[in-house]
């Protein structure tokens, strides 16, 4: 395309001269600047299309156009308007206008926006449309954008220009239409159905005109109504501080399930770095780290110890004169001490209590580990949750403002009442409070995801859908599960299959049996324990390596006192009665096992009736998808009829109301089903202690042949 205006206005002259064409059909920027400058028209002309009354010189007041074989089908558009809304929902201080080369040339759309800025309090620069790898350059030092055009570069640029401002977090406002929203830009203020509007009015002023009646006298405007659209994936993109005030003047274009985000996490991966970055489970592991510490305190009872002292002596010189050289006035001595048990009935059994405590204390460990993956899974697909039913409020949203429109539409034909537009307002309120809601719940699952992954709570992150047979879930088949649980005998020999599993793996039940070995060692140490002798060593050695003063040399006729000497003992101990403390320790081990024997029983108990009651869930839960796929089909179709019915006149709002509360219902329903399942599922892998997500592909098939044998066996 030229957009030269001499050869449009060539064009335009050629076709009214041209006695084969009738009629002319215009559109666009170019095609009104040149019949706004002819002065008069031989045939019949409809120009057609988008005007901004900011830039062509035509009377927005008027009802026709009063020019001889010329009227207009146009949208009042405003360039003024577009920025006062876009400065109103963003106070840019620094705007760039990115503009079609032809409007720079023949449009003063450079002094307009410079004086609607000015009014704002802002700057501007105004740049054309040109080549993708220039335009990034453009956007520099701005805080904004406002694109004025664009429409014939097409619509892969108009993505790829999207891109660019997103990536550099800048709001954007698009004069054209709703499909640059589409595109990526943040947000416009025009019609979302004007080309069929467009199109009906064509055929309507083709065929006024070809029945006789002047072009002059066919009204110029086309009423559509302008309305504030944004695209939510592009706010979450440039993190855009949209305001609750905002949601409920504005159309929501986009789907949350593709929100931008700095980290996208799949089950497996979040699953994966909640277990390495956790701070509970990281506090748990700490536990076993100081009960690993008192493992090795316990053992270092048999390592040797050793000690060495440094002594210095002043005594009476009186008295050390008369000591025959044993006791100096002045002297210096070390000595060395060494102590081993050999054996000590007590150390033993502390040892070994240790052991079984620091065992003990690994598997709850696990059992932390375990729940903290369960909770994660809760988190994951309770996130989900409210991420389709942000999706679906906001459908309902929109469908709830169609009603709307239809509404208004019937009581403006007189096919409805007041009444029925007033309820639909209220409807509409109640229905953006719900979106609110809907986006709060849907904050603060993320909010909780970063806490479990110990990451700033207000970090942009977003989770993946998850689908059976896909992905994470590429070797989940809920068919065979259902068939196996279908099925009265497998499902019976699968529960016991699973029971039995569960006390295998259970770490709460392998941490109570290390704990009931722990208290059975303790009671064996209180009682005949208590009669195993302790046997240790001991060996001391001193040396007095300085004397002097009074006392140093022995009487005479007496041999030299040595200056170093060393014992060594070898001793055996029995305790006898040590104030009936060995018989009340003894008890209170006695009733710590009987404790840990009936906790055990009921843990094997609870798992039991757990693992029953989840598998009728599952069953249930599958049985509700395939019955909520059907119901809301069904709900979709008699809303889309009774909505019709309704615009016809044929129903009552009641009904359509009941229609439209039906079908969203029945989506939450089958939304809730589906992931309803998976929580199921993962519940009861968490009772046996075993997630096959977690779990190798060799792991998960042994699992399946133990079954399969299990089943064998009973059969």
């Amino acid at each position: 395309l030229a957009f030269d205006l001499g050869r449009a206005k060539k064009n335009f002259e050629t076709l009214m001269e041209d006695p084969t064409v009738d009629m002319i059909l215009a559109f666009g920027l170019m095609s009104g600047v040149v019949i706004t400058q002819t002065p008069s028209f031989a045939k019949p002309v409809i120009i057609f299309g988008p005007v901004s009354s900011d830039l062509l010189p035509i009377d927005m007041d008027q009802a026709y156009s009063g020019i001889n074989n010329l009227t207009y089908i146009i949208s009042p558009q405003s360039v003024r308007e577009d920025l006062k809304i876009f400065h109103q929902m963003y106070p840019f201080k620094n705007i760039v206008v990115l503009v079609d080369n032809f409007s720079l040339k023949y449009l003063p759309i450079d002094d307009m926006i410079g004086e609607i800025t000015k009014e704002l309090g802002s700057e501007f620069s105004i740049y054309s449309l040109g080549p993708l790898e220039s335009m990034d350059r453009k956007l520099e030092g701005a805080d904004a954008v406002y694109l004025l055009g664009g429409i014939y570069k097409g619509q892969n640029y108009t993505i790829q220009l999207a891109d660019l401002i997103n990536k550099r977090e800048l709001p954007s406002f698009s004069a054209s239409s709703i499909t640059d929203v589409e595109n990526g830009i943040l947000a416009t203020y025009q019609p979302a159905n004007e080309i069929v509007r467009y199109k009906r009015r064509i055929a309507l002023n083709i065929e006024s005109i070809v029945n006789g009646e002047n072009p002059s006298e066919l009204p110029i405007f086309l009423d559509l109504s302008n309305r504030l659209s944004i695209n939510m994936n592009t706010i979450y993109k440039i993190k855009f501080p949209i305001t609750y005030s905002m949601i409920g003047k504005m159309d929501l274009i986009g789907d949350v399930k593709n929100r931008h985000s700095q980290i996208t996490y799949s089950y497996v991966q979040l699953v994966n770095e909640v277990l390495e970055k956790n701070l509970n489970l990281q506090g748990a592991q700490k536990e076993v780290d100081l009960q690993a510490n008192e493992v090795r305190l316990a053992k270092s009872n048999y390592l040797p110890k050793v000690q060495a002292n440094a002594l210095g002596t002043y005594t009476d010189p009186k008295i050390a004169s008369i000591s025959n050289g044993q006791n100096p006035e002045i002297s210096s001595t070390v000595a060395l001490g060494l102590e081993q048990t050999i054996y000590s009935e007590a150390a033993t059994a502390n040892s070994k209590i240790q052991d079984y405590l620091f065992l003990a204390s690994k598997e709850n460990l696990n059992a932390n580990e375990l729940d903290l993956v369960y909770n994660t899974t809760q988190l994951y697909f309770n996130t989900l949750i409210s991420k389709t039913n942000l999706n679906i409020v906001k459908e309902n949203l929109q469908v709830t403002k169609k009603n709307l429109e239809i509404a208004q539409q019937s009581y403006l034909g007189g096919q409805s009442g007041k009444a029925d537009v007033l309820r639909f307002e209220s409807e509409f309120a109640q229905k953006t409070g719900d979106l609110i809601q809907a986006g709060n719940d849907l904050n603060m699952s993320f909010y909780e995801i970063n806490r479990l992954l110990n990451r700033t709570i207000d970090l942009d992150i977003d989770i993946e859908d998850v689908q059976l047979g896909q992905g994470d879930f590429s070797e989940y088949n809920y068919n065979i599960l259902f068939e196996t649980l279908d099925n009265p005998d497998s499902r019976e020999a699968f529960a016991e299959f699973a029971i039995q599993k569960a006390k295998d793996n259970s770490p709460e039940l392998k941490a109570l049996s290390y704990n009931l070995q722990a208290a059975q060692r303790s009671m064996k140490l209180y009682g005949k324990g208590r009669f195993i002798p302790t046997v240790g060593l001991q060996f001391n050695f001193s040396d007095r390596f300085y004397a002097a003063g009074e006392g140093v040399d022995p009487f005479p006729g007496f041999g030299p006192v040595p200056n170093s000497s060393y014992q060594g003992e070898l001793f055996v101990s029995m305790p006898l009665f040590n104030r009936n403390q060995n018989n009340l320790n003894k008890q209170k081990s006695q009733i710590q096992s009987d404790q840990l024997n009936l906790q055990t029983q009921d843990l094997e108990r609870e798992f039991e009736k757990t693992i029953q009651n989840v598998i009728l869930d599952i069953i249930g839960q599958i049985a509700t998808i395939n019955l909520s796929e059907l119901s809301a089909r069904a709900a979709k179709e008699s809303l889309d009829l009774i909505q019709n019915a309704y615009e016809n006149g044929a129903v009552t709002i009641t009904q359509l109301i009941d229609a439209q509360r039906t079908y969203f219902s029945a989506e939450q329903a089958k939304s809730n089903a589906y992931y309803g399942y998976l929580i199921y599922t993962l519940q009861l892998e968490r009772a046996m202690g075993y997630f096959f997500l977690l779990h190798t592909d060799e792991e998960n098939e042994q699992f399946i042949q133990d079954f399969i044998q299990f089943y064998t066996n009973k059969k």
